[in-house]
């Protein structure tokens, strides 16, 4: 006896609908772990936005310089550069380690960034999110950040203070080369999804990538989105 047959239509439109619950519910998944990322790197961003009021409140409302007048925090190029002085006061003043690295970008929460000191010149350690500090040497003046008073057109709450690492090589977010290999955060496949936005008055926004501009250049060639 021949026991094999042809599906049925009624068969067919059953597995395909279970396919179909399938795809929804890994896609949905996906979503929820992005979504969860986010709200936790909010988290991080707040709280080093919290340590940061802190410190302006004790140095008559100023940011730190980061200029190379101020040796005790000079030496960053790029935006996630930090000086491992700096890095240690916005701990002491109520952030996590963690808390200056993407949870989405878990990768660069380890040693040779955290201690990138060890490598180069400067005593720096590479965290996940660029800052707008003044005295940045790659960083145009007019990003450059003094106090928590606005750029001068756009109010504390409109002026961006970090942002989360959206950077790219020759149109590549997933291979930034340093001395390191990094990514941007918050990506899907190749391409960044946006990033958290870091305001002077303290609150994180989500911007989705479509509504980031391209700012600044950084030697070599990588461009920086928020």
């Amino acid at each position: 006896m021949n026991n094999n047959r042809a599906f049925t239509r009624l068969e067919l439109v059953v597995v395909a609908t279970v396919v179909v619950l399938v795809l929804l519910g890994w896609c949905g998944m996906r979503t929820y772990k992005e979504l969860a990322l986010r709200q936790r790197c909010q988290g991080n961003l707040r709280q080093v936005g919290a340590a940061l009021q802190a410190y302006a409140t004790t140095h008559d409302g100023s940011l730190p310089d980061c200029s190379d007048n101020n040796p005790q925090y000079s030496g960053s190029a790029w935006p996630w550069d930090m000086n491992t002085n700096l890095f240690n006061e916005i701990v002491q003043l109520g952030a996590t380690t963690d808390s200056l690295y993407c949870p989405a970008n878990p990768a660069m929460n380890d040693l040779s960034h955290r201690e990138f000191w060890r490598f180069a010149h400067n005593p720096l350690e590479v965290i996940s999110y660029g800052m707008l500090f003044a005295g940045m040497n790659q960083e145009p003046p007019p990003y450059w950040r003094r106090d928590l008073k606005g750029d001068g057109v756009r109010s504390p709450a409109q002026t961006e203070l970090g942002f989360d690492a959206t950077v790219s090589m020759g149109g590549d977010f997933l291979h930034v080369r340093g001395i390191n290999v990094d990514r941007s955060n918050h990506v899907r496949g190749t391409k960044p999804l946006g990033g958290n936005i870091l305001m002077e008055d303290g609150h994180v926004d989500w911007r989705n990538f479509k509504q980031m501009q391209f700012r600044l250049q950084t030697w070599p060639p990588a461009r920086w989105y928020f």
